[in-house]
Parts: structure tokens; sequence; C-alpha cells
């Protein structure tokens, strides 16, 4: 009996995706922003967001505080059209999820937010040592 509850045991491991304990199954990696409408009148001014590899983020080349993002975004949006209420995100490949949360508090904020690389957006002039 205790061999056939194991074979048991295994089977549905198997059929789940792997055995107990195992990294087989990974939540899927989260989605790129997308590029700005290109047919789409460009903002005149928009926050441009940063995921730097050490954390945290960056907003028009500050540091900003992730709580303070919500509200910074709500102030900016303000009276906006809707067209202008846009962000950019310079996507880092290894911080997705988190562009994912900036798309996220833009939208509830009345924005959206779209990445800055494939959007033609100008690189960041890096900043003197």
């Amino acid at each position: 009996m205790r061999h056939a509850l194991t074979v048991s045991l295994l089977l549905l491991a198997a059929a789940c995706g792997g055995a107990p304990g195992s990294d087989v199954v990974r939540a899927p990696e989260a989605a790129r922003l997308p590029a700005l409408d290109s047919t789409a009148p460009r903002p005149d001014n928009a926050l441009v967001y940063g995921l730097p590899d050490a954390g945290g983020f960056t907003a028009n080349g500050a540091v900003i505080a992730q709580a303070d993002i919500p509200a910074e975004l709500t102030a900016f949006f303000g009276n906006r059209p809707e067209a202008a209420r846009v962000i950019v995100v310079w996507d880092n490949p290894g911080r997705r999820a988190d562009a994912q949360w900036l798309a996220r508090a833009a939208r509830s904020a009345g924005g959206a937010a779209y990445d800055a690389e494939l959007s033609g957006w100008p690189a960041p002039v890096p900043s003197a040592p």
C-alpha cells in the first residue's frame, strides 16, 4: 500500500509539472512595456523613470521612493489632457516587474507608461562624477 501511495504521488507531481520541491514550474517573466504609438503626438513633457540595477527608482534622474510615486503621478497628470498623461520608463530586463508596477501606478493615476527605448526617447545624459 505504501508503494502504491508513493507511485501515485510521483505521478501526480509529474502531471503538475515536477517533483515536490523542484523549480520546474516558474512564474512567467513580466512583459516589457509597449512603445508609444508612433502616430500619436509626442508629449512635450513627460516623467522619465529609471530602474537602476542597484534597486530603487529614479524620476527624471533624481532618486524617488517607491511610496512617493503614486502621489507624484497624480500631481503630474493633474489637469493634463489624456494624450499628455504619459510616463516613459528605461527598461531594465532584471526589473520588468517594477516596470509593470510603474505602469499600474500610471493607470491608477489616469495615465499610461511606455518603454523609453522602444519609443525612441532620447537616452539620458550620464551625470558627471
